[in-house]
């Protein structure tokens, strides 16, 4: 039996659907519908994965619109929350993400960095093939190590 009330449960839901709708609208291109609903899960102070969540979507949006150091910020704070909670594939994801973002900046050795953590949250996966998602993240390890001999190449 559950202990949460059911209005506790219900916002729950309400997270879920605001996440999960920012991160389809950013998928498929929609980037201020994207980052209205992830501005929406961010006022209620939402905690956990789903403020993490909502933060990266916040992130992919300034490093769509070419708006790097707003980019920043926001994906330091969603590795933060994934790597707390030790939802891995999250926070390498948001690692690779803050790495493109400090490169493009200018930041070869902090995207070097990056990179590298986005590759040793990748290296403590176990792989999961049975589903779309986890079939994305298998193939994430290889891009974050190209990113990263790519960068490493400059900060020599």
């Amino acid at each position: 039996m559950s202990t949460q009330s059911p209005g506790a449960a219900g916002m729950g839901d309400l997270f879920r659907v605001l996440v999960e709708s920012a991160e389809a609208f950013l998928e498929r291109g929609a980037d201020a519908d994207a980052l209205r609903c992830s501005e929406q899960v961010l006022q209620l102070d939402v905690t956990g994965n789903a403020r993490g969540r909502a933060l990266r979507v916040k992130g992919r949006v300034a490093m769509r619109a070419g708006r790097w150091t707003d980019a920043l910020p926001v994906l330091r704070d969603a590795i933060e929350i994934h790597a707390a909670s030790g939802d891995f594939p999250r926070a390498a994801e948001c690692s690779n993400d803050l790495g493109e973002s400090l490169r493009r900046a200018g930041d070869l050795e902090g995207a070097r960095d990056a990179l590298s953590e986005s590759l040793q949250y990748s290296a403590s996966l176990q792989p999961r093939i049975h589903t779309r998602d986890g079939a994305r993240r298998a193939g994430h390890g290889a891009s974050c190590a190209r990113r990263h001999r790519a960068c490493s190449r400059y900060t020599r």
